[in-house]
């Protein structure tokens, strides 16, 4: 058994943010689609850890909740934060290269106004618990449009998950008030 160590998804080409990526293409291939209906659904985030599913993306990993033969030992805030990934990133029907902030912020092509508005961009900043991130992601995927196909940035939602930490709140902040639509204040 190996020892463990935090999941931080902050490189794009790390082997952590690699396996994600991959474990998502099989997710939305044809063969998968009642796996990611299943993930999609999940309510919560146990919900999402009993799904087949996870655990594919758990030994993709490299990880067992006992830490068993080839595989590193997670743990328990690691295990709860990737389910949540699994379920987020099931809503997502591809990876985008785009930052998460900007595509948060930027107004999609013929409209003037951010697809998440300032105030639930500030409850994803403010939300501090895993399960309140949960499930003010779910809220926002939606609305980047696309619909199951929609694209978001994987290794940024894994991070916002599984590392929420001020240098990544700053950075959402700062992606996304730099292509928002500067809104009027109100006296």
């Amino acid at each position: 058994m190996t020892m463990s160590r935090r999941l931080r998804f902050r490189n794009r080409d790390d082997r952590e943010s690699q396996a994600l990526r991959e474990w998502h293409a099989d997710l939305v291939q044809q063969y998968r689609r009642g796996d990611r209906a299943r993930l999609r659904r999940a309510r919560t985030i146990e919900d999402a850890a009993l799904e087949p599913a996870f655990h594919r993306l758990l030994r993709r990993l490299g990880l067992s909740p006992a830490g068993d033969g080839e595989e590193r030992r997670a743990e328990p805030a690691d295990l709860s934060a990737l389910a949540a990934v699994a379920a987020v990133a099931a809503m997502a029907g591809r990876d985008a290269e785009l930052a998460l902030g900007t595509h948060l912020g930027r107004p999609k092509p013929g409209s003037s106004a951010a697809p998440v508005s300032e105030a639930r961009f500030r409850r994803l900043l403010a939300a501090g618990e895993l399960e309140h991130r949960f499930d003010v992601l779910r809220r926002i995927l939606p609305l980047l449009g696309g619909g199951s196909d929609a694209a978001a940035d994987l290794v940024e939602l894994a991070g916002v998950l599984c590392d929420w930490t001020a240098w990544r709140r700053r950075q959402l902040a700062y992606d996304y008030y730099a292509v928002a639509p500067q809104q009027k204040e109100i006296a």
